[in-house]
């Protein structure tokens, strides 16, 4: 659904675009225009327009064109049609456009017009190249409810709804937010809760506010299918879930963090930063894919060696793969002639978890009191009396291996897994280097194209400025 405009004979009617073929567009001007009763079935047995009839205003250079396709009629576009029947009835009259005119929505549209008129105009104003001539009318309440709602450009009114609106959406996430802090937490909180009122005076207002948005929408079916009113809904169903099945439900609980989707309302008051960054994604689409696509080979191929490398030995009775940890060796510990070596004598191994043991063969070897063997872990083979010491592979199959790979190649590293080989950490510089330069490539085309599409968003505002003043 999109609000155009249409112009023929030297007027411009709004219409609500729903179609989806060319004969709706069609139809769509045929009822704008022969408003009579039977008119529009009439003027389109006499009056057949052909395609080339009809002309989009381009949003970027200001030029009127034909043969344009469907999907470029957007919100706010304007459609000029060369009838010679309104053409005759006008005087021959085209209409004249600003050659730095750009398309706006529907809220820079009602703006423009309370610009230049005081009173309530109806939305068929003829466009010329120094300022808007309006129609005087008055429009009806559904569309002022629905411009009070869907438009905050549109009134001071409309913004201070928008301000009200995304106010409780703050308080209800804070709300949600701080509920789970332990000296506020309550496991079975009750309906006389705090928390419980100001969640359900907030969902009592967005309940109020969908209801509004349905009444006096042009259309209830493409309201529905909008997906950010689809996330309105969803946002205070679970809420009445609760309140209705009283937990009955075994984790239903769950379903309280669905209300956190209303917060992607607050986007609506960033539309144009948005539609920068989506447009900035869009042309850069082409390097970003190919950046992901040699990523993911480099993660596959990495992981594969990896695994191969730092798997280990198969344990039979694990079913599992294992890797060294560390090396046991016996060392011989000597102290000053006046402190006695035995099992109470310290010994720092520098390992956490496994610490240097005294050994009862000290007693069998003969060996004077300030002296003993000890037993202490060690990253190498020491000696000929060195055991080795097996713990489980984290690298146990190709898939641990990837997640090692994309942690490191985004720069990341958890480090709860790591390679202790040393073929495994030469491929582990090799991958965190290459995730370096990985991540710097697309970093100059996004830019370059952030650039370019700041300055174009830049200069369609200069040129909607321009028209206000």
């Amino acid at each position: 659904m999109a609000n155009i405009f249409v112009a023929a004979g030297g007027r411009v009617k709004r219409g609500w675009w729903t179609g989806k073929t060319f004969d709706d567009l069609v139809a769509l001007y045929y009822s704008l225009y022969y408003e009579e009763e039977g008119g529009a079935e009439k003027a389109k047995g006499q009056n057949a327009l052909p395609r080339s009839s009809f002309h989009i205003l381009d949003p970027k250079f200001g030029i009127l064109c034909e043969g344009f396709g469907l999907d470029e009629i957007i919100e706010g576009s304007l459609i000029e049609v060369y009838d010679p029947i309104q053409m005759k009835a006008n005087d021959g009259k085209h209409t004249h456009y600003s050659p730095n005119y750009t398309p706006a929505d529907t809220a820079q549209f009602f703006r423009i017009i309370r610009s230049h008129v005081k009173a309530p105009v109806a939305v068929s104003p003829q466009l010329n190249a120094n300022a808007f001539q309006l129609q005087p009318g008055k429009l009806s309440v559904r569309e002022r409810l629905w411009l009070l709602l869907e438009s905050p450009d549109s009134s001071k009114q409309a913004a201070y709804v928008l301000c009200f609106f995304f106010g409780l959406i703050l308080i209800s996430t804070m709300g949600f937010i701080l509920e789970t802090l332990p000296h506020f937490y309550v496991h079975d909180s009750s309906t006389s809760s705090k928390w419980f009122i100001m969640e359900a005076t907030c969902i009592s207002a967005f309940t109020f506010e969908i209801f509004l948005r349905v009444a006096c929408c042009p259309s209830v079916w493409e309201y529905f299918k909008s997906s950010m009113n689809l996330v309105d809904i969803l946002a205070i169903l679970p809420f009445y879930c609760e309140l209705v099945l009283n937990d009955s439900v075994p984790g239903l609980a769950v379903l309280r963090a669905v209300r956190l989707m209303r917060i992607f309302r607050l986007f609506k008051g960033f539309t144009s930063s948005l539609n920068m960054i989506s447009k900035t994604v869009t042309q850069s689409a082409k390097p970003l894919y190919m950046n992901m696509f040699i990523t993911m080979l480099i993660v596959i191929v990495s992981s594969s060696l990896l695994f191969y490398v730092e798997r280990g030995v198969w344990d039979d009775d694990l079913k599992n793969w294992k890797r060294v940890s560390y090396y046991v060796c016996r060392i011989l510990v000597e102290s000053d002639p006046n402190v006695v070596v035995d099992s109470s004598y310290v010994v720092e191994s520098g390992h956490s978890e496994a610490p240097c043991v005294y050994s009862e063969e000290s007693f069998q070897e003969g060996l004077a009191l300030n002296q003993g063997y000890f037993d202490c872990p060690f990253s190498f083979d020491r000696n000929d009396s060195c055991y080795t010491v097996y713990e489980p592979s984290p690298f146990a199959s190709i898939p641990h291996g990837c997640w090692w790979c994309l942690a490191s190649i985004t720069c990341v590293g958890y480090g709860d897994i790591s390679p202790t080989s040393l073929f495994g950490k030469g491929l582990g510089c090799v991958v965190m280097v290459g995730g370096i330069v990985m991540l710097s490539l697309p970093i100059s085309v996004v830019g370059r194209n952030l650039s370019r599409v700041q300055l174009e968003t830049n200069l369609d505002e200069g040129k909607r400025k321009k028209h206000l003043e």
